[in-house]
């Protein structure tokens, strides 16, 4: 599922490790979200992708 959001939306994601959750990156320099900026100005857009990857998840984790 996670394959098919990058795909629909152009932002990669992955699984982190440390924060135990799917984490969208950035798509100029690929820094994974964990929640804070990378100072390549794109926060608003990569929270608005995490949060829509969250609820993804979470509609697909209630089936």
């Amino acid at each position: 599922m996670v394959d098919s959001f990058s795909s629909v939306t152009g932002i990669h994601a992955s699984f982190c490790e440390s924060c135990k959750i799917w984490q969208v990156h950035c798509p100029e320099c690929n820094h994974n979200w964990c929640g804070g900026g990378c100072g390549c100005g794109y926060d608003g857009l990569l929270q608005r992708k995490q949060n829509q990857l969250d609820e993804l998840l979470q509609k697909l984790d209630q089936l």
